[in-house]
């Protein structure tokens, strides 16, 4: 009865499906292939399959093609391109570039879009409000991530993005200080007034 089904698949081959997804001792990734085409045969709702791409470890040409071949067997209505955007469990997991993405949604064909370009600070909030606390804390001291939550007193999920969209537009820094992630203000924003106008 469901609309749309998004179901992952961000490898196909096992090592590197394991390396991304860490799955559970009994997931085998050639059944849960075999049951999306068994799916895409059943199903009449639109089907969104959602690849998440890591730099160095499924964005080569040869996973490229065995993901080109997957998506033509399983037949997606939508093929959504995503890539690191909050922080990973491992600090040396990177996200592809913007370019990057398009270029692989290019050569994954009509159906691929890219959904992890940069996001719209008016569509994490209802207000400002969130944004404003944020870049006041940190342009007093730099904060991690669990410093801010507790000064705004929101959800870190909220805050997380709220952060990202700032570090993409560039308002905000990201360093690193004796194992933990510090977030500061962009020394070029600082003397800055209008931080909101680029974002």
């Amino acid at each position: 009865m469901a609309d749309v089904v998004l179901p992952s698949l961000n490898a196909v081959s096992p090592e590197i499906f394991h390396a991304i997804n860490r799955p559970h001792g009994r997931l085998n990734l050639a059944e849960m292939i075999k049951g999306l085409k068994r799916f895409r045969k059943e199903y009449r709702g639109q089907i969104w399959l959602e690849i998440m791409l890591v730099k160095g470890v499924n964005d080569y040409p040869t996973e490229i093609t065995r993901l080109q071949k997957a998506i033509a067997e399983i037949k997606p209505d939508k093929v959504h391109l995503n890539t690191v955007v909050r922080p990973p469990a491992e600090s040396d997991v990177l996200p592809l570039t913007e370019s990057e993405l398009n270029a692989l949604a290019s050569t994954l064909g009509s159906q691929a879009e890219v959904i992890a370009l940069r996001p719209a600070i008016h569509k994490l909030s209802a207000d400002d409000h969130l944004i404003s606390e944020v870049v006041n804390l940190i342009a007093r001291h730099p904060a991690t991530l669990a410093e801010i939550c507790e000064y705004v007193n929101c959800n870190h999920n909220l805050v997380w993005l709220a952060l990202n969209a700032l570090i993409q537009n560039g308002v905000v820094n990201v360093r690193d200080h004796q194992g933990k992630k510090y977030y500061a203000q962009n020394p070029q924003q600082a003397n800055s007034r209008s931080w909101n106008s680029t974002l």
